[in-house]
């Protein structure tokens, strides 16, 4: 047996150890989940996440499916497919069968009709009250949702920091309270699936602290365990419709948290810009972007740089970080029916990106509607950002509206502080710089402004 074992794994010893056995392909996740008959965005490229995908090849079983590209990553961790849906394809189940050297794994991808137009999708406009609420900050409507036992002890009413109870439960309760003050649109802090033990990354006073606001993704398609689940989102969107309330996501495509599992694992080499432990810090130096004469090595940082050197930094440049990106908005918006996005840290995140993303989003959704979180009083700067003209780099985002944060601070300052009118009245006199200024969302506040 001593020459078998130091023959390592020919032949007579594949049939005594099991273990040196090659491994056929495991797949454990697939993203999207599913997609829609009839839309615009096709091919639909899919994204498997798993184990032994190198070599493997994609079969589509079901009518109405045709495989494309395929292509998988150096570590055999993530398969990347195109399925190009028939025009005339039906709703219904289809699954794809990844074939390797040594076995094959099946995973579902059905095929959905889409959601009715009517009453849906329905963008907001000036004329329209928002709402900001944080759900784990709003109301306890589930307690059973407290502690899941996926990340059991981060809830603790008396640290700030840890999550408090709330839910989307809690929402779908007190709607008509909503309504009754008069509020005509709802946007809910990310409800993306966060970390599920305590941040030592991200610490506040030395301390660890949860994710309980929804900036911390680690999985872009689950629903925050704490706040409910993808079925409970989709009644509290329809309870809204039926009362006459619309729905805003806070979505965020310019960085991940730092637990995601690409961190450790990254689909491609250019996935993120920079590595955990080799990347640039955000630099805040926003005003780069808009000037002409800047230097690639000016702008690099706050394009690049990962926000608060913590939060890592997704490259829109890499073509399936972007094509992950508009994928992930269309189907949130398909899937619950939503009417609108607030898209957080948008000067962090290359303009040709909106440009495509914002693109889809009119294709499919003509009026659905987009505000910008570009956080700056300086009107000069903010306005370059805003969608309808292209700017000196001959693009236009097409994004249709930002916060309007120059007129933030003088209305602070002006009905809070008991300060003049005059800063407030002059910052208005600006709007000759925008190109859509009667579109800007005028507000009192925020979760980042105390």
């Amino acid at each position: 047996m001593r020459g078998l074992r130091d023959a390592g794994c020919g032949l007579v010893l594949l049939l005594l150890a099991g273990p040196c056995l090659a491994a056929g392909p495991e797949v454990s996740k697939v993203e999207p989940p599913n997609w829609w008959v009839g839309h615009t965005w096709n091919p639909v490229r899919v994204m498997l996440r798993g184990r032994h995908l190198e070599g493997a090849r994609v079969e589509a079983e079901g009518a109405g499916v045709q495989i494309g590209l395929t292509r998988v990553n150096a570590t055999g961790t993530y398969l990347f497919v195109d399925l190009h849906l028939a025009a005339d394809a039906q709703p219904g189940a289809r699954v794809l069968r990844v074939v390797g050297r040594e076995g094959a794994a099946e995973v579902a991808f059905p095929l959905l009709a889409p959601l009715p137009r009517q009453g849906r999708f329905q963008g907001f406009s000036t004329d329209d009250v928002i709402y900001l609420l944080m759900p784990d900050r709003f109301a306890n409507g589930d307690s059973r949702n407290d502690d899941p036992a996926a990340s059991a002890g981060l809830l603790d009413r008396k640290k700030a920091r840890f999550y408090h109870g709330g839910d989307l439960q809690g929402v779908i309760d007190r709607l008509p309270y909503l309504k009754d003050l008069g509020v005509t649109s709802l946007w809910l802090n990310p409800w993306y699936d966060n970390n599920n033990r305590l941040n030592q990354i991200e610490t506040y006073d030395n301390q660890p602290v949860t994710d309980y606001h929804g900036y911390g993704a680690t999985d872009f398609y689950g629903v925050e365990d704490h706040f409910g689940d993808l079925a409970t989102l989709k009644r509290l969107v329809e309870e809204a419709h039926r009362l006459g309330l619309k729905v805003i996501q806070d979505q965020v495509a310019n960085h991940t948290g730092p637990y995601h599992p690409w961190v450790s694992d990254a689909p491609t080499p250019t996935w993120y810009n920079g590595t955990r432990d080799r990347h640039l810090a955000n630099n805040w130096q926003v005003w780069t972007l808009a000037d002409p004469r800047a230097t690639p090595q000016e702008t690099r940082a706050t394009l690049e740089g990962w926000f608060a050197n913590i939060l890592p930094d997704l490259n829109q440049n890499d073509e399936e970080v972007r094509r992950y990106l508009i994928q992930n908005t269309l189907w949130w918006v398909a899937t619950t029916g939503l009417d609108g996005i607030r898209q957080d840290t948008w000067p962090y995140v290359p303009r040709d990106f909106w440009r495509d993303w914002m693109g889809a989003i009119k294709r499919e959704y003509p009026t659905l509607t987009v505000v910008g979180e570009m956080w700056d009083g300086n009107a000069g700067l903010v306005s370059f950002f805003q969608g309808g003209a292209a700017g000196f780099d001959g693009v236009d985002t097409g994004v249709d509206t930002l916060f309007d944060f120059p007129l933030l601070f003088p209305l602070r300052r002006a009905f809070a502080e008991g300060k003049p009118l005059r800063e407030m009245v002059q910052t208005l006199g600006l709007d000759r710089l925008y190109p859509r200024p009667e579109q800007l969302v005028t507000f009192l506040g925020n979760h980042d402004v105390q």
